[in-house]
Parts: C-alpha cells; sequence; structure tokens
C-alpha cells in the first residue's frame, strides 16, 4: 500500500517521500526502492539533527510495539 501511494505522490510530481511514522519504516526500503524519488528517513533525520545539537539522551514517545 504505501509502495503504491508513493508511486502515485511520485506520478502527481512529488520531490521526495517522507514516511511519518517509525513503525512503517519496517518496509521504507521496499518503499524507497518503488520509486525514483528519495524517501527520507525520519529516524536518520532525527538522529542527525540530535547529534548535531549534541543532544545524547532524546526521549521517545511511541507505543509499545515500536518501542
Amino acid at each position: 500500500l504505501l509502495s503504491d501511494a508513493a508511486r502515485r505522490l511520485e506520478a502527481a510530481g512529488a520531490d521526495c517521500v517522507l514516511i511519518c511514522t517509525n513503525t512503517m519504516h519496517l518496509v521504507a526500503n521496499e518503499v524507497a526502492g518503488a520509486v525514483s524519488i528519495p524517501l527520507i528517513d525520519i529516524r536518520q533525520e532525527t538522529g542527525r539533527v540530535l547529534a548535531a545539537a549534541g543532544k545524547q539522551r532524546p526521549l521517545l514517545l511511541a507505543t509499545r510495539y515500536t518501542m
């Protein structure tokens, strides 16, 4: 479902795809492989920003499944 949605977004002119939930990142590689536009990984980007800000102990609020 997410790969199909990503393909439709790309066809509509999207410059990139962003999955906005931690759990759905389980299929991020498949979604990225379905399109030619970049998939922004919120886990990597969040980590990059936290590291750049010198943060070492961020709090993650998430579902039990994600934790």
